[in-house]
C-alpha cells in the first residue's frame, strides 16, 4: 500500500465535480491545492492560554502538516513533551 494512492484521483475528479476546478481530467493538480485560511488556535478553545495550550498546539502541528517529509511519525510523537508531561504527572 505504501507509495500508492488510497483512491484513484481520476475517479475522485469524476465523482466530485467541484474538484474539477483544481484537478485535471487525469487527476493531477492544476494549481496548488486550496488551503483554508483558519488557525488551529481558533478551534482549540477549551484549553486555557498558557504553557499547556502551547505544548498541545505544538503537538498537533507536528502531525497536521502538509509536507509528509516533515510530519512527525508515531514513534516521534509518542515522545512529545505534551504527552510525556501527562505521564510524568501521574508518577
Amino acid at each position: 500500500m505504501e507509495g500508492k494512492n488510497l483512491f484513484d484521483p481520476i475517479d475522485f475528479v469524476h465523482s466530485h465535480p467541484p474538484f474539477a476546478t483544481h484537478l485535471e481530467a487525469e487527476g493531477s493538480w492544476i494549481s496548488e491545492p486550496p488551503v483554508p485560511k483558519a488557525f488551529l488556535e481558533d478551534f482549540v478553545t477549551t484549553i486555557p492560554l498558557g504553557e499547556e495550550k502551547d505544548q498541545f498546539l505544538h503537538f498537533v502541528r507536528k502531525r497536521l502538516t502538509w509536507d509528509q517529509e516533515t510530519r512527525a511519525t508515531s514513534n516521534e510523537i509518542i515522545l512529545d513533551e505534551w504527552l510525556t508531561r501527562l505521564v510524568e504527572g501521574m508518577l
